[in-house]
């Protein structure tokens, strides 16, 4: 992210966490047990790009349809649903 990043949640079976940042961008991470690289990368190349800045997320419990369900709430007062596996 290039700017200050306001959410960041679990996927259901913690294997990935979701970043939203005022930067516009939503970024989805994998969670290692253990890491050399300081500098982690995210697992989508393709960051979710929104109209305004992320200010709340949330993913479902459960997976729908085998993809993760997740809810983005902007600056704007918009939530939006998204859909995502990786």
């Amino acid at each position: 992210h290039k700017r200050i990043i306001w959410a960041c949640c679990f996927s259901p079976d913690d294997q990935y966490f979701f970043t939203g940042s005022r930067d516009q961008l939503v970024h989805v991470w994998k969670v290692k047990d253990k890491s050399a690289d300081e500098n982690e990368q995210p697992v989508e190349k393709s960051p979710l790009k929104l109209v305004d800045s992320v200010t709340a997320l949330a993913v479902a419990p459960q997976l729908v349809d085998q993809k993760n369900l997740i809810a983005v709430g902007l600056d704007n007062g918009l939530v939006q649903l998204y859909t995502w596996n990786e």
